[in-house]
């Protein structure tokens, strides 16, 4: 902080509380947004960055992109083969996870289909609501929940299982037998937190 000419008061940086008179937690309007945007100068006329004299950096050769592409495509897949069009990847996962293991904790489910816990516990309620799952506190510890699969939900399950079969199917459809047992076999060996 410097001190202001002739008073020996520190001066402060206002903070938006001071210089902004909208209330907390609301956000700017449409057309205070598209002003300030506006009033920014035009960006600059850029030379593409592979004619710059730098290392070749192709981004559609990357491992991210090239998953996301993959991923993106077997979503599609996921998508028009379910016979449930308000089952996710994620949910389906979740039921499967279930199905294995039998009634279980949040912890151990998110630990079986690879979900931080507040996913698990999101996607959860979803499947609660849609009347899949139960969940109950544990008798033993009031602080954990068990789930367990309802019969709409074992019911879903063994329709699915054969929808998922070939949905990866599709998703690896152009390997070879070798290059799709090498595939799985890659994301496994790099999904290995």
């Amino acid at each position: 902080m410097s001190a202001a000419p002739n008073s020996g008061a520190p001066v402060t940086k206002p903070t938006r509380q001071a210089t902004d008179k909208r209330p907390r937690g609301s956000s700017r309007s449409t057309s205070e947004v598209l002003t300030a945007i506006s009033l920014k100068s035009p960006p600059t006329e850029q030379a593409p960055l592979n004619s710059l004299e730098s290392e070749e950096f192709d981004f559609s050769l990357q491992v991210g992109y090239l998953l996301r592409k993959s991923y993106q495509r077997h979503t599609a897949i996921f998508q028009a083969l379910c016979s449930d069009p308000q089952l996710t990847q994620v949910q389906f996962a979740v039921l499967c996870a279930i199905g294995g293991l039998g009634t279980s904790s949040l912890k151990q489910i998110g630990k079986a289909a690879a979900l931080d816990p507040a996913t698990t516990g999101s996607v959860i309620d979803r499947l609660k609501d849609r009347e899949l799952v139960v969940a109950n506190l544990d008798t033993s510890d009031r602080r954990k929940v068990l789930v367990a699969l309802t019969n709409e939900g074992r019911e879903l399950i063994k329709t699915m299982i054969p929808v998922g079969k070939n949905i990866s199917e599709m998703t690896l459809s152009g390997l070879t037998e070798a290059e799709k047992l090498t595939f799985i076999s890659l994301l496994r060996k790099t999904s290995v937190s």
